[in-house]
């Protein structure tokens, strides 16, 4: 399922809502007047990602391409939304502002949200800002620093793994690493099997 609406930045409103938006979270579109009723559909753990993905691409737009440009370019990232049984699907966000007033304020935007669990149930954690009409793209830029990601259960890896990850980092081979963690070379060859994996 995918669906569209647009946001009016004067009030925060939300009009145009297309109908797939009743088959992605079982609610009627007539029930959603700003864009508060869409973020109480975010999961609520990701509600701080969101934030930090609005701001990293504004921030980035500012510093790196320029505000000026901002109608001709796509941002795109990725959190858990409540799907029409309760449960938290992933999906796919994709804003295009559409018209801005004299000092490139934001007026209107269309945003479209997709489905895309079937294809991952995974966070990369990255935005994108895409370029349109031949304009260049800056993709899988960090929504988090370092840091952040670790405390939100980011990476996948064990506090062991983790370890051995920086060792081989550093170039220290299999032995060195069973030496220094006081375990086997086997145990640290299936860490590394699992790392890999």
């Amino acid at each position: 399922p995918f669906y569209y609406y647009l946001i009016d930045f004067f009030d925060f409103s939300v009009s145009h809502i297309s109908s797939g938006f009743t088959q992605a979270h079982g609610v009627n579109p007539r029930e959603i007047y700003t864009v508060n009723d869409i973020l109480a559909l975010v999961h609520p753990d990701d509600l701080s990602l969101v934030n930090n993905a609005e701001e990293g691409a504004s921030a980035y737009m500012q510093s790196h391409v320029g505000w000026e440009s901002i109608k001709s370019y796509k941002f795109s990232y990725n959190f858990r939304f409540r799907n029409a049984t309760g449960a938290y699907d992933m999906y796919n966000h994709q804003s295009l502002v559409l018209t801005t007033d004299e000092h490139n304020n934001f007026v209107k935007a269309l945003n479209i949200h997709t489905n895309i669990s079937h294809l991952t149930s995974k966070n990369s954690y990255t935005f994108s800002i895409i370029g349109l009409n031949g304009l260049p793209s800056y993709l899988n830029l960090p929504i988090f620093d370092e840091g952040e990601t670790e405390s939100l259960g980011v990476n996948n890896f064990s506090r062991r793994e983790i370890d051995i990850i920086k060792m081989i980092a550093e170039g220290i081979d299999t032995k060195q690493i069973a030496d220094r963690l006081f375990i086997s070379p086997e145990t640290v060859k299936s860490h590394r099997k699992n790392i890999f994996r």
